[in-house]
C-alpha cells in the first residue's frame, strides 16, 4: 500500500514524502465484461463492470497505519464492485485529441482516518494532446497537458489492489512536448 499526505509525529516534516507498506497476501479472482465503440470511430467510449473476490490470507503491516487508514487492514474474504469508462475523441480540424477515464469503486481504502473500511470512491484522468504546426524532418509535434488522481496506469498489468490501496493519491498536473520521428 502507498500512503501519501501523512504528518506523523516521529516521520519527515516536508512535503512530497510517502509511505509504503505491505497489505499482507491475498488471492483474488473475478470476471469482468466491457462494452465500446468499434476503435475505427471518430468518439470512442468504452463502459466496464468487474467483479473480483477476494480472500485475504496474510496481515498487514500495523503499527501507524491501523490509526491513520484502518481501512487499509483487510482481513477475511471481500467482493470488489469496479465500474470503469471511458471517453476519447479525435477531432481532425483542430488536430486534437481527448482521453477522459473515470474509475469508482468500492474497495478503495478513503482518506478518513474514522472510517475502518474501505468504500465507494473514484479516481480519474483526463488528457489533451494539441499538435502543433512544426515540420521537421518528418517528425509530428504535440503538446500534452494531463491531470490525474489515478496513481496507477490502467492499461499497465497490476493487481487490482495496486490502485484501491492508495490512500490520499495526488492530483498529478503533467504537460510537456511529445515529438514522434
Amino acid at each position: 500500500m502507498t500512503l501519501f499526505g501523512l504528518r506523523l509525529s516521529d516521520g519527515p516534516a516536508a512535503v512530497g514524502h510517502y509511505f509504503v507498506g505491505s497489505a499482507g497476501s491475498v488471492e483474488a479472482d473475478g470476471w469482468a465484461f466491457k462494452f465500446n465503440t468499434p476503435a475505427s470511430a471518430r468518439i470512442q467510449g468504452s463502459v466496464q463492470y468487474s467483479l473480483t473476490r477476494a480472500r485475504w490470507h496474510g496481515r498487514a503491516d500495523g503499527g501507524h497505519l491501523a490509526a491513520i487508514a484502518p481501512a487499509a487492514i483487510r482481513t477475511g474474504d471481500e467482493d470488489l464492485h469496479d465500474l470503469t469508462s471511458s471517453f476519447s475523441a479525435d477531432i481532425t480540424e483542430t488536430s486534437t485529441r481527448v482521453f477522459v477515464l473515470y474509475r469508482l469503486n468500492s474497495g478503495y481504502v478513503r482518506s478518513n482516518a474514522t472510517l475502518d473500511r474501505s468504500g465507494l470512491d473514484g479516481r480519474f484522468e483526463l488528457q489533451v494532446n494539441q499538435a502543433i504546426p512544426v515540420a521537421f524532418a518528418g517528425t509530428r509535434w504535440e503538446v500534452l497537458v494531463g491531470l490525474r488522481n489515478l496513481f496507477r496506469d490502467p492499461a499497465d498489468p497490476a493487481s487490482i489492489y495496486d490502485e484501491l490501496l492508495v490512500v490520499r493519491p495526488p492530483k498529478r498536473l503533467v504537460g510537456g512536448l511529445l515529438v514522434r520521428f
